[in-house]
């Protein structure tokens, strides 16, 4: 088990508008089954910028996530996070996914979820105790749960649930945090909480990548918005008229 002194404050490495580039994907395909689901896709993210992918069911969006994470194969291209290829950066990607899969009445409390996040492969722990500890408390402290954290995660709402997974995400205190499609089934006064969330956490110059199928939200929380169907494109938010990356 190793233990470490970084913290979320620090992890971000910069703050928003930073130039150190965070993600940089060049020319990536992925077939999968035979059918060709990512075409040719190239662009880069910052420190502190946060992208929002949208598009139609099957055009890809979890797929290039999962591409991110390392866990499917390309065809063609590359990837690099942080410099590095997806599975050398694994512990500087925190990742939120579409559908978090527990059974509610399972008794978890919300530091032990939370703590989740501090397993390695094999279920190997990253940290001794006391810094998981820390490093969990911190996790909570920056989504607003930290005095919820001996509650039992039946006892959470919705939107106290996506926070204490996005905690789960940050307990390494990643350089770049993705969420696939985060805000479904929230109601729109918590979907407002969470996008102002997401802009704390950039604020500290953490790099975020959301799916959704709202293009409204870049609105209120990404400043950089893709439609991605196969190929990639950057609309300009605010602006009706997008710039092809892909043709």
């Amino acid at each position: 088990m190793t233990a470490t002194g970084t913290s979320l404050e620090s992890a971000g490495g910069g703050v928003a508008g930073s130039t150190e580039t965070i993600v940089a994907v060049d020319e990536l395909s992925v077939r999968y089954h035979g059918a060709t689901v990512l075409q040719k896709i190239s662009f880069n993210l910052q420190a502190g910028d946060f992208a929002i992918f949208v598009g139609p069911n099957g055009g890809g969006k979890t797929t290039l996530f999962r591409a991110l994470l390392g866990l499917i194969d390309i065809d063609h291209g590359g990837i690099q996070i942080c410099g590095a290829t997806p599975a050398q950066a694994r512990t500087a990607i925190g990742y939120v996914p579409q559908r978090n899969v527990y059974d509610p009445r399972f008794p978890l409390r919300v530091a032990e979820l939370v703590a989740m996040g501090c397993l390695g492969p094999g279920m190997r722990r990253l940290y001794d105790r006391s810094e998981e500890k820390r490093r969990v408390d911190e996790a909570l402290d920056a989504v607003g749960m930290l005095g919820r954290a001996r509650a039992p995660i039946r006892e959470l709402s919705g939107g106290q649930l996506q926070r204490a997974f996005i905690a789960r995400g940050l307990v390494s205190a990643p350089r770049l945090l993705i969420l696939d499609e985060p805000v479904t089934h929230l109601d729109a006064r918590i979907t407002a909480s969470f996008y102002r969330l997401l802009r704390r956490l950039q604020e500290r110059g953490l790099t975020i990548l959301m799916s959704t199928h709202d293009a409204g939200a870049a609105a209120q929380a990404g400043d950089r918005l893709f439609e991605i169907s196969g190929r990639l494109r950057e609309q300009l938010i605010g602006s009706g008229s997008g710039e092809t990356h892909n043709a």
